[in-house]
């Protein structure tokens, strides 16, 4: 109990692959309540991360709905960023310079 206890993201490591760790050292665990296991994967996440705020705003309540919201995250990030990998390929940034900025120096007729 005391490995998922102490279980944490590690700088680098996608939520993919700490999700899979997390599961492992899960079911080496006999009698893990679930609830256990939620909030212990919760506070394993940084507070920073995307996936510890959406489980903050719609917090899971059993392991089914963990998973469920770890999929759709994992789903939504991968997808993310390829459409960005895409974009950058196909699309080359564009530079538009700025008009130049207005001066008022004539005065103006009453």
């Amino acid at each position: 109990m005391d490995a998922l206890l102490t279980l944490k993201l590690e700088e680098g490591e996608s939520i993919k692959d700490y999700t899979t760790r997390f599961w492992e050292t899960y079911n080496d665990i006999d009698n893990c309540s679930e609830d256990v296991a939620v909030r212990t994967f919760k506070s394993g996440l940084p507070l920073g991360t995307g996936l510890r705020q959406l489980l903050t705003k719609r917090p899971a309540t059993t392991l089914r709905k963990l998973m469920d919201r770890i999929k759709q995250f994992i789903r939504v990030e991968e997808d993310g960023g390829n459409t960005a990998s895409k974009q950058m390929a196909t699309q080359p940034k564009i530079m538009i310079p700025k008009p130049p900025t207005r001066t008022n120096n004539s005065a103006k007729a009453p």
